[in-house]
């Protein structure tokens, strides 16, 4: 079972953040026909160029079995899959923080979104927010998401502040280091 999805042109930041770690099948195409599908984990999304990265599993293993590029111009469509493949995984928050590991965040607990002192932190920060007349979304995923924008993620500092606007992501991080976490 596969959920349509809207072209990845049309995605927002945000959205393409969201993507992260979601069992997904792509197709591609090869001469401007339809090609090849794939099927793994989003792993990243370049904003710019749409290229993503995707994570595909051995079957019956939790060992990656490998890591493909996809160019965002040979990307037909994008779906997100209920019922994932074997090469797939279920979005977890666990599939989540191994992700992270392979970028360097090892400290598991500081990432968690939904560790006791993160909860807390993003209980703070919301609340700071909503007092100032900060618009804030929270997220399935346990980050926020301000101004519609900017996602800050667990443990919820300045420095965990993403976006693709440089002079939002500086003010946003001056508004967080305000709110004394």
């Amino acid at each position: 079972m596969e959920d349509i999805m809207p072209s990845l042109e049309t995605l927002s930041i945000a959205e393409m953040i969201d993507l992260q770690g979601h069992p997904v099948i792509i197709s591609t195409l090869y001469g401007g026909k339809s090609g090849k599908r794939f099927d793994g984990n989003v792993f990243a999304i370049d904003p710019i160029s749409k290229s993503i990265i995707l994570i595909r599993f051995e079957e019956m293993s939790d060992n990656a079995l490998e890591i493909l590029t996809m160019m965002g111009d040979s990307i037909e469509s994008i779906d997100i899959c209920a019922d994932p493949s074997p090469n797939c995984r279920l979005f977890s928050v666990g599939l989540i923080n191994w992700m992270n590991s392979l970028l360097g965040v090892t400290d598991f607990k500081e990432s968690d979104p939904h560790s006791d002192e993160n909860s807390k932190r993003r209980a703070h920060l919301v609340e700071w927010l909503r007092q100032n007349c900060i618009t804030v979304a929270e997220k399935p995923d346990g980050s926020v998401v301000i101004f519609e924008a900017v996602r800050v993620t667990a443990p919820f500092r300045p420095s965990d502040c993403i976006c693709h606007n440089g002079i939002v992501l500086e003010r946003v991080k001056n508004i967080v280091a305000k709110a004394n976490l």
